[in-house]
């Protein structure tokens, strides 16, 4: 029962980009999702066909929580009243089309943050603490009698990684003490631009971890990897607890934790938040059910009917095993959207209108954040790590899923609790023209690495000319 009962709990399908294109167009957005306090307003980059700049349109689902306008090539993007809504910007005459989800909070009331809302970017090719103040300066902070908070701290800065490269967001938090000498906290999203020294040593893992009271199999050090990026090996990993491992799992509450990496040569470090929370009260034993009133599990999918069919053969043969444990268990396959696109949105307008929604549903990792929003997500976290119905470690380890899917499921919680699965995973490749990469090489190593691959860019365009010529050769002997 409890290795299969997880293979149904949330899961994702990392498949996503926000853009559409045909041979000629292109419309993509700089971000797919946008969160901004009623009254406020922000707003979202786009690229498009210079052309085509004059044919857009701009729609909202819904005027009364957001607007939309089109200013130049960003999107001005302006709350109204606490909700969620899809803005569509759309090429006229076309299929093109590209959508920005956006979730409104309720105005602020009393001491609140301003010019908060959206991505800051910040660039990585100097110092990294002055470019994150300077691209957060216009922040500003006010009190419960709207007097200004001058000073403004930043959390976070160290737990950046540089070297996942321009593209990459993270979260920083801000914080203003009030003249109460309490603390008025908010979370700012940035976004690497540049080129950065890349950092010999890294270490790879999740910036917050959540940890439960009596979970089992739970290994902190195994949550995070290290590699020297020069001899590709792994290096070890050792977590720091500043009052002792024991004392930090059994005392609930926010605890930093330092894990660091050393091969004898080098040695990187960086801060971690554990927040320690309370044992969740998850029977040990459940009902088994009838064969007239079996436990009924619902399962939310937007594919096509060939993988509709694997789902339903998935849920026959997972009704088959739990009989044979002794439960009877009844599985419904629900199509709730014809593709991605059509879930997220069908699921968050169940979940704004408090209708019953799926007990499972495939997502990508960013709908989690508006999923999350409607407090309408379960932590799976206290049943992973579970000593009756948590993933066996000999079996069904959590740490031998791939690093990057494990941290993928914590990105949309504030404090890094496990929200969903990996479900499927599509793998993108690289095509490349090997006669260009044997006369570039000649004889070398073939390119393991981005680095590598990257360092020989100026070779290979060296080559254009010849490529050009040893081309036009071959039409002319075809004739």
């Amino acid at each position: 029962m409890k290795k299969l009962l997880l293979l149904f709990l949330l899961g994702f399908a990392a498949l996503g980009l926000v853009a559409c294109s045909n041979d000629e167009i292109v419309l993509e957005l700089s971000s797919s999702s946008l969160t901004l306090n009623a009254g406020d307003s922000s707003s979202v980059g786009f690229n498009v066909t210079e052309s085509e700049l004059l044919n857009l349109q701009i729609s909202s689902s819904n005027n009364e929580v957001v607007t939309a306008k089109i200013e130049g090539n960003k999107i001005v993007v302006t709350g109204v009243s606490a909700g969620s809504a899809v803005i569509t910007i759309r090429i006229k005459d076309t299929d093109i089309s590209a959508r920005l989800n956006v979730s409104i909070q309720a105005a602020s009331v009393g001491a609140h943050f301003k010019k908060h809302t959206g991505i800051f970017y910040v660039d990585i090719s100097g110092d990294l603490e002055t470019n994150v103040k300077e691209a957060l300066r216009l922040i500003e902070a006010y009190d419960d009698d709207e007097s200004v908070i001058a000073n403004i701290q930043i959390n976070g800065i160290e737990n950046i990684d540089i070297s996942s490269g321009a593209g990459t967001q993270a979260q920083l938090e801000i914080v203003a003490i009030k003249a109460d000498e309490t603390e008025l906290k908010a979370v700012v999203t940035i976004e690497l631009i540049g080129e950065a020294v890349i950092e010999t040593l890294v270490i790879y893992g999740p910036e917050k971890l959540t940890y439960y009271i009596g979970s089992v199999n739970y290994d902190f050090s195994s949550e995070f990897t290290a590699l020297n990026l020069t001899t590709k090996n792994e290096v070890p990993v050792v977590a720091d607890f500043l009052i002792g491992e024991e004392l930090t799992f059994s005392t609930p509450g926010k605890h930093t934790v330092t894990i660091s990496a050393s091969d004898g040569e080098l040695r990187q470090s960086r801060i971690v938040e554990l927040t320690v929370k309370q044992k969740v009260a998850i029977p040990d034993e459940i009902e088994v059910g009838t064969a007239a009133n079996p436990i009924q599990i619902s399962f939310g999918h937007g594919n096509g009917q060939d993988i509709e069919a694997l789902f339903k053969k998935y849920a026959t043969a997972f009704e088959a095993k739990m009989l044979e444990d002794g439960y009877y268990v009844k599985v419904s396959v629900d199509k709730v959207g014809s593709n991605y696109d059509e879930v997220r949105d069908n699921i968050t307008l169940a979940m704004q209108s408090n209708e019953k929604v799926p007990n499972i549903v495939q997502n990508y990792p960013d709908h989690l954040v508006v999923y999350n929003s409607h407090n309408k997500i379960i932590s799976l976290t206290p049943y992973i790590f579970h000593p009756v119905w948590g993933l066996d470690p000999e079996t069904e380890p959590w740490y031998d899923i791939v690093q990057s899917y494990r941290d993928e499921q914590r990105a949309a919680s504030v404090d890094g609790d496990i929200l969903s699965m990996p479900f499927n995973k599509s793998t993108e490749v690289v095509i490349y023209n090997k006669d260009v990469f044997d006369e570039v090489l000649k004889g070398k190593a073939f390119p393991e690495t981005w680095e590598d691959l990257f360092a020989l860019s100026d070779a290979i365009r060296g080559q254009v000319d010849a490529n050009l010529a040893r081309i036009a050769d071959a039409y002319a002997r075809a004739g």
